[in-house]
């Protein structure tokens, strides 16, 4: 069972113990073992990408033009309109991580809490908190880096 399933089931089972502390670490560590196991899969050949959050806030739409031809469709005008229509609303919208309810969780970070996420990130062979995070593969609203 891999350590980010574990944390989500503590999380589950002793939330009203948790502090704002303890839940941005279990997030970091999320984070961690979701890059990890990507890069398991890159390694073992898959066809896999990944893509940049910030990107697609950035310029989405050359962010979709490189997307759709990194897998060779064609970006029609109706696609556009259906993508645009797509993301006029929170996807998470109803659910307890829909962008209201994430207003209301916000915390404010600091040095303590970094020092001890970089611990996680450099575990997972990371880079530090706040520095940029190039995973193999990615597909971004810049490049492809392989």
């Amino acid at each position: 069972m891999s350590v980010a399933i574990m944390l989500t089931m503590l999380l589950a089972v002793q939330k009203e113990n948790m502090t704002k502390s303890d839940i941005f670490i279990i997030a970091v560590i999320q984070l961690a073992e979701a890059c990890f196991h990507y890069r398991e899969v890159v390694a073992e050949g898959l066809p896999v990408v990944a893509v940049k959050y910030e990107h697609l806030q950035g310029d989405k739409s050359r962010f979709f033009k490189i997307l759709f031809s990194h897998v060779g469709l064609e970006l029609t005008s109706e696609k556009i309109r259906l993508i645009d229509q797509a993301l006029a609303e929170d996807s998470q919208k109803g659910s307890i991580i829909d962008q209201d309810s994430l207003m209301d969780k916000r915390i404010s970070i600091n040095k303590d809490m970094i020092a001890n996420a970089n611990k996680y990130l450099t575990f997972y062979e990371l880079p530090n908190w706040g520095n940029s995070l190039n995973l193999p593969n990615t597909i971004s609203g810049k490049t492809h880096t392989e």
